[in-house]
């Protein structure tokens, strides 16, 4: 009976470790639940917290970004802009000079026009008179019917005759 009596000792002693262990696991895997659900919880809302600092790393990314190219399309602007503003007012002095050189041009071509104009016109009357003159000339010493000749042949031959 001893043995009996040991046994269920044993027997008893392994049913209350048992029954303590079974406390235990389901005090511990409640608190290792509990426990992971916290570290689960804490890494999540770290993960959250990194995820916000990510997002807000990105945002100010992106802002900086945007704000780059708002600046390279500002100053990329000025500078067509300014480019513009130089080209109009290239052509604008172009066309100033142009209209200028066309003035002393035309002023130019006008006044030689003028001086040769006076240059034709002394020509034409200086050969007027001197076709008039040798109009006249030709008028005193040509042959007219019915005029006594001072130029006629047989004086001529008279001259010729009277040398010999």
């Amino acid at each position: 009976m001893q043995q009996a009596a040991g046994a269920s000792a044993v027997e008893e002693t392994k049913f209350r470790e048992l029954r303590e262990g079974a406390k235990r696991e389901a005090n511990y895997p409640q608190t290792q639940t509990l426990g992971h659900e916290r570290q689960t919880l804490a890494t999540k809302q770290r993960s959250q917290s990194g995820a916000k600092r990510e997002a807000n790393y990105r945002q100010t990314q992106t802002l900086g970004h945007e704000r780059q190219t708002v600046a390279t399309k500002q100053r990329s602007q000025s500078v067509r802009m300014r480019s513009l503003k130089t080209d109009i007012k290239g052509k604008k002095d172009f066309l100033a000079d142009y209209d200028e050189k066309m003035a002393q041009l035309h002023k130019a071509a006008s006044l030689e026009a003028h001086s040769d104009l006076g240059r034709r016109t002394a020509m034409a009357s200086a050969q007027k008179e001197f076709e008039q003159s040798l109009k006249a000339t030709t008028a005193k010493q040509s042959y007219k019917p019915g005029q006594p000749t001072s130029n006629t042949v047989a004086k001529k031959l008279k001259q010729l005759t009277f040398e010999e």
